[in-house]
């Protein structure tokens, strides 16, 4: 198994300490480091061919990622690990018992190059977490340390080079903390050209609780669920764990395909946005194949081809409702439109449930389609709905358990990519546009009308998901296929 991110930050700072050993290079060691957070593996990356609108695109989903941490990585400014580990380094060398004059001067001029990469002081524009007096700037400390060190010119001053330098541990402490937690925050704040970034390295503003003035209060704070806070007078932060981030900034992971007309005020309640949005991000494209994508699709068809049969044919509508274990209500609608009006019928039905009625493959692994699970089950992951549980978990609007039983948006996109003959990777990727217009456009009658969420997201139209599909051209993973080059150099 491939280590999930979470596990990779924690080995990351090990990892560069042993290729600075080595004498790697930082550019190196970094573009190393995004690669594997993209999902690079040791073999080569696969490039699925696709045609689209008789042109020839490649499907490539890690030298997007790649390229969108890098970017985000550079817009933040933060500094490197390696630097860290250099500056750690350079603290080991002063305060060594067998320090001497020649090595105090050559950190002397290693603290001064130093200066000149971190950045200056900006108090104007300098972001803050809240509970935390303003921290020194890193040159000002820096100029401090070089005034002491300044003054050992002789052996007899040598015995002062441990106290000079213990500062520089702190300050490799702090650009250590920085660039861990800015590479964490890289990884889940979506389009780096977005305006997410316009107010500088929103890393810097995380609050870990340390306004709390009770010790256990701060350190409960410091590993609780990571939350969005927004309040007046404050800039927009994370407060919690920095373990989570994901879900924390999951709306970044949205994309917006029309921004020509501002939308209307969106009804759907911010905990079921928030089961959409989650589910984007623990979404593993990876883990998403076309086998097992065009398996759960024909087992949708057997039950739409059924359920098509019960409109023409009641008799087995019961025996179909127990399967499914229908509510009453539904059950009741159910046996009046096959009377009344048979076109009725298939609307009451939830592609889960067709799924479910299709009668899929025991061994068919569905979760991967599902939805976010940490409310219902208290589950970090994505999990497929259970047929019948949405009339048991009605009545918690503030938990956002209703959208947990909605897969149908992931469905629906699923069914579409197969028509088209895509790849089951770009399902992420054109959810990140679908979800967006369906939490601003989806509009239930109240917060547990859990069929017009199911209605709403089968009802996306052909050539709207389209144009999902046609925006991972110019921000995704699918880049139009370069043609082979003539023998004069001019491509074909």
């Amino acid at each position: 198994m491939k280590p999930t991110r979470r596990e990779f930050l924690q080995a990351s700072a090990s990892i560069a300490a042993l290729v600075a050993g080595l004498g790697t290079s930082d550019a190196a060691v970094g573009a190393q480091r995004t690669a594997s957070l993209a999902g690079a593996t040791d073999t080569e990356p696969v490039q699925k061919k696709v045609e689209w609108e008789g042109r020839s695109y490649l499907v490539d989903l890690v030298s997007h990622e790649q390229r969108r941490i890098a970017r985000t990585r550079d817009k933040m400014g933060a500094p490197t690990i390696r630097l860290a580990l250099d500056v750690e380094h350079l603290a080991a060398r002063v305060t060594a018992s067998s320090v001497t004059v020649p090595t105090i001067r050559e950190a002397l001029v290693d603290l001064r190059k130093l200066a000149a990469v971190l950045p200056a002081s900006d108090k104007k524009n300098a972001i803050q977490a809240r509970g935390l007096e303003p921290a020194r700037p890193p040159r000002d400390t820096i100029d401090r340390i070089v005034n002491e060190l300044t003054l050992i010119s002789r052996p007899q001053d040598l015995p002062r080079a441990a106290r000079a330098g213990a500062p520089i541990f702190a300050l490799a402490d702090e650009i250590l903390a920085d660039a861990l937690l800015s590479l964490t925050y890289a990884l889940d704040l979506g389009n780096p050209d977005g305006t997410t970034l316009m107010g500088g390295n929103v890393s810097r503003r995380h609050d870990f609780g340390f306004v709390n003035r009770e010790a256990d209060k701060r350190e409960r704070a410091a590993w609780s669920t990571p939350v969005r806070a927004i309040s007046a007078g404050v800039p927009w932060h994370i407060a919690g764990s920095a373990l989570g981030l994901d879900a924390a900034l999951s709306a970044l992971a949205l994309r917006r395909i029309d921004s020509g007309e501002i939308p209307a005020a969106p009804v759907l309640l911010m905990p079921d946005r928030d089961t959409f949005t989650k589910t984007l991000v623990w979404m593993n494209p990876f883990d998403l194949t076309d086998e097992n994508r065009d398996a759960i699709v024909a087992a949708i068809a057997r039950g739409r081809v059924r359920v098509e049969a019960l409109a023409r044919d009641a008799n087995g509508w019961d025996e179909a409702a127990d399967e499914i274990r229908m509510d009453g209500w539904r059950r009741r609608a159910g046996r009046w439109a096959i009377a009344h009006d048979a076109a009725l019928v298939p609307s009451f039905f939830s592609l889960t449930e067709l799924l479910y009625l299709g009668t899929p493959p025991p061994d068919l692994a569905l979760n991967t389609w599902g939805m976010a699970r940490d409310a219902s089950d208290a589950c970090v992951c994505i999990d497929t709905p259970t047929p019948g549980r949405d009339a048991i978990v009605v009545g918690r609007p503030q938990l956002g358990l209703i959208a947990a039983e909605v897969a149908d948006i992931n469905l629906h996109v699923a069914e579409k990519l197969r028509a088209r003959g895509l790849p089951a990777s770009l399902a992420p990727g054109v959810l990140a546009g679908a979800i967006q217009d369906y939490i601003e456009q989806v509009r239930p009658l109240h917060p547990s009308d859990w069929l017009t969420l199911v209605r709403a997201a089968q009802a996306i139209p052909d050539d709207r998901l389209d144009d999902y599909i046609a925006a991972l051209t110019t921000d995704g993973p699918r880049a139009p296929e370069r043609a082979s080059s003539g023998p004069e150099g001019r491509q074909k």
